[in-house]
């Protein structure tokens, strides 16, 4: 009776052996099909948890006016402990020639390039419209460039990038903030609520 026993427990674990294994193979073969993909959605994943890191507080999709009758849209405002931060998010894969003096920055994805506009004129204008809704607080901005993104030659001082990351901007980088800052960032905050 206990021979009979010992048995059959090979026949069965052998009869749900071989599904299993091909089911192992299948999802294998899967993830070695999609493993780019899936590295990139888990790059995008760190990128953005990084992000929301940034600074004791901050507000997302901003509108602000320009100035000129019309609105900005802002990516990201970072409260800071004496600053308010515009943080201006680009999404460029390849190469990227860059300098802050230059009008025009070039972007070679491949063997091809693209001429793009200095975005460092965009952030300047951000910071301005920014800075009108927070009088008597500094304002400063910063370029955010992601993991597809990589600068083989300069790093323009305001850049951003997940291998160049200011000091001043670390997660762990955090100070009491200025209460000047703070009760100006809270009047934005509900001024934006209530709009």
């Amino acid at each position: 009776m206990m021979n009979g026993d010992f048995q059959v427990f090979p026949e069965a674990l052998s009869s749900l052996l071989t599904p299993l294994v091909l089911l192992l193979l299948c999802v294998a073969f899967l993830l070695w099909i999609n493993h780019q993909r899936l590295r990139n959605c888990w790059l995008q994943f760190t990128t953005r948890s990084w992000l929301d890191r940034l600074g004791p507080e901050q507000l997302t999709a901003v509108q602000c006016l320009d100035g000129l009758d019309d609105h900005c849209n802002i990516d990201r405002l970072l409260l800071r402990h004496e600053v308010i931060s515009v943080l201006v998010e680009k999404r460029y894969a390849g190469r990227m020639f860059a300098a802050e003096g230059i009008d025009q920055w070039t972007r070679m994805p491949g063997q091809r390039s693209y001429s793009l506009r200095n975005p460092l004129h965009e952030l300047e204008l951000q910071v301005r419209a920014v800075a009108a809704c927070f009088p008597g607080v500094e304002v400063d901005g910063y370029l955010f460039f992601d993991h597809g993104a990589t600068f083989p030659r300069d790093w323009p001082r305001r850049l951003i990038h997940p291998q160049h990351i200011p000091e001043e901007l670390q997660p762990n980088h955090r100070h009491r903030v200025n209460p000047r800052v703070l009760q100006a960032w809270k009047e934005f905050s509900s001024q934006r609520s209530t709009a």
